[in-house]
């Protein structure tokens, strides 16, 4: 008789509290999953009571205030998550085509991150060697960008958020700087530190999975409709399946012309193919 497959309990997490805005931007995303990967489960965390959220998401989280309204929320992920794997994408970002690559990806691996391994440097204001030394880590730390995570909920997944969350408290100590004025710490170093405790590495994805625009040369392509993204950062070619529109870029054309698009797709075929189109000659440069 042949045994039956085991059925993994996977989803994608966000979170979004505080300015409407935020919250905005998460509807965002998770109407970016159902058109571009769907099937998945889906869930928020926030503060918002707002009963449209329980449409769009699997799962709506409230987070815990006595938390804190910074980064804490997002050290407490491992807390929060439904999941026994668990990838987190920030509110900011849109999927434009299927990710089930990503469960394969990671599949070998207990906590995973998009970036690579540095030994020198500065980050955060902070020099990667003094802070290496300081907590007495020979090897080489993980540099990335926080918009996408990856985890098991196993005890390296949740040791470390575990890690980071008591490391937190040496943050300044360690010689980082303020993320924003509305921030004073940034989760990545954190969770960068806590990761090597545990011996997990920062995996050089190619820039399949997520990536900003930061460094970026030239114009991007994407529509998030007809599911492409591609740009040139720092010299290199990359095609995330969720480009992350960070800081200012989700102010700016091509992230307002696509969430445009996305929203336009739930008025239905007709509304779509019309509205795509005169969305991008909106937006032409």
């Amino acid at each position: 008789m042949q045994a039956e497959a085991t059925t993994v309990n996977r989803g994608v997490v966000t979170v979004a509290f505080g300015s409407e805005r935020y919250i905005g931007m998460a509807r965002n995303l998770a109407i970016s999953v159902r058109r571009n990967w769907p099937g998945t489960a889906l869930t928020l965390v926030t503060d918002s009571n707002d009963n449209e959220l329980s449409t769009l998401f699997d799962s709506v989280v409230i987070m815990d205030e006595a938390i804190g309204r910074n980064l804490l929320q997002k050290l407490n992920l491992d807390n929060y998550t439904p999941y026994d794997e668990t990838l987190f994408l920030d509110s900011d970002c849109l999927v434009v085509r299927d990710m089930s690559f990503t469960w394969d990806l990671y599949q070998d691996v207990d906590f995973a991150v998009a970036g690579t391994r540095v030994s020198t440097g500065e980050w955060f204001g902070a020099s990667i060697e003094e802070v290496r030394s300081k907590l007495g880590i020979e090897e080489p730390i993980s540099k990335f960008n926080g918009g996408l995570m990856y985890w098991k909920s196993n005890e390296v997944g949740r040791g470390v958020f575990e890690e980071a969350r008591r490391l937190s408290s040496q943050y300044t100590a360690l010689g980082f700087g303020a993320f924003r004025s509305d921030l004073p710490q940034a989760d990545e170093p954190l969770i960068s530190l806590a990761m090597a405790k545990y011996g997990v590495s920062a995996r050089d994805d190619r820039g399949t999975t997520m990536a900003t625009p930061i460094g970026l040369d030239g114009r991007i392509h994407i529509d998030a409709v007809l599911g492409y993204c591609s740009f040139v950062k720092n010299g290199r070619r990359v095609s995330p399946a969720a480009p992350h529109f960070c800081g200012p870029y989700s102010r700016g054309a091509y992230y307002r012309r696509e969430t445009q698009k996305l929203r336009s797709i739930t008025k239905g075929v007709w509304y779509e193919r019309f509205a795509r189109r005169a969305i991008d000659i909106a937006y032409l440069p």
